[in-house]
């Protein structure tokens, strides 16, 4: 048994989630409202947890969600959106 295997620590859905409870305000509410959106978009969609944030991917990085204290900052890949065409 590796070292990984014997605490795998939460998912990446599951870090996502305790985000968005932890943003109790307007940011949380986006960030949830953006997550079901990529989610029901493709169900091939696959969530995971990067440079401490949700990121989004296809066949490759679609794109991640940062929220700031000012504000949420979108980023998409041009890869991900000139696949989407």
């Amino acid at each position: 048994m590796t070292p990984s295997d014997a605490n795998p620590g939460p998912s990446a859905s599951d870090l996502i989630s305790q985000r968005i409870a932890e943003l109790e305000d307007w940011r949380g509410a986006t960030l949830g409202r953006i997550r079901r959106l990529i989610l029901e978009a493709d169900p091939g969609i696959v969530e995971a947890w990067k440079w401490a944030t949700p990121v989004w991917s296809c066949g490759g990085l679609l794109g991640a969600l940062i929220a700031l204290s000012a504000g949420a900052l979108p980023g998409a890949w041009p890869d991900a959106v000139a696949g989407a065409r």
